[in-house]
């Protein structure tokens, strides 16, 4: 539209400084034609081939003026339909723009359409999740070796205290079963002396 605008103001502009230059041209040969006639009375008496060479001449500038207008409508014209073909190229590019924009703000992951924000907040959320549960994981397994550790520890104590245990029972098992000897002893030693 300001193309279009500057365009009609270049033509009117030269337009114009042609036309006040003819103009000028005819007022100069109407004003040299006034001086050279002779006055009678009130009247100017002018040569009538002076006439026919101004008329010849206005005529002449009349005529290359209505071709300059008739060439500038048609400039104008053409003006117009680089115009309107300089604007359907534009819609078209504003089109294939869009359409282009539309392209690269979506992202296609695993058969679905995502706008690159969506995607992003996807992306992040299971990055995060994946955090969060690593540092879960982590801490469970951290828990659980403690656990275990701790288990194994009291494990050893009590196969510690179990092996004491059994080994303070064999020796008083076998120091009952030496006493039940001496004991049985004893009384076969005091049967055979009573028999």
């Amino acid at each position: 539209m300001k193309n279009l605008r500057f365009i009609l103001l270049v033509i009117l502009s030269i337009a114009l400084f042609l036309g006040v230059h003819a103009q000028e041209s005819l007022q100069e040969k109407y004003d040299y034609l006034i001086k050279s006639a002779e006055t009678y009375e009130k009247y100017k008496v002018i040569p009538k081939t002076r006439l026919e060479e101004f008329r010849t001449l206005l005529i002449d500038s009349v005529s290359r003026k209505n071709q300059e207008i008739f060439n500038l409508e048609n400039r104008l014209d053409y003006e117009h339909k680089v115009v309107a073909g300089l604007k359907a190229e534009a819609e078209q590019f504003q089109s294939e723009l869009d359409h282009s924009l539309a392209a690269n703000s979506t992202i296609f992951f695993l058969g679905l359409s995502f706008s690159k924000q969506g995607y992003h907040i996807m992306v992040w959320s299971l990055i995060i999740i994946l955090i969060f549960m690593t540092g879960f994981a982590y801490s469970m397994y951290f828990r659980s070796n403690r656990l275990t550790v701790r288990h194994r520890k009291n494990l050893e104590e009590v196969e510690s205290e179990y092996k004491q245990h059994r080994t303070s029972a064999r020796e008083q098992q076998a120091k009952l079963r030496r006493e039940l000897q001496t004991a049985i002893n004893k009384l076969e030693s005091r049967g055979k002396v009573i028999n």
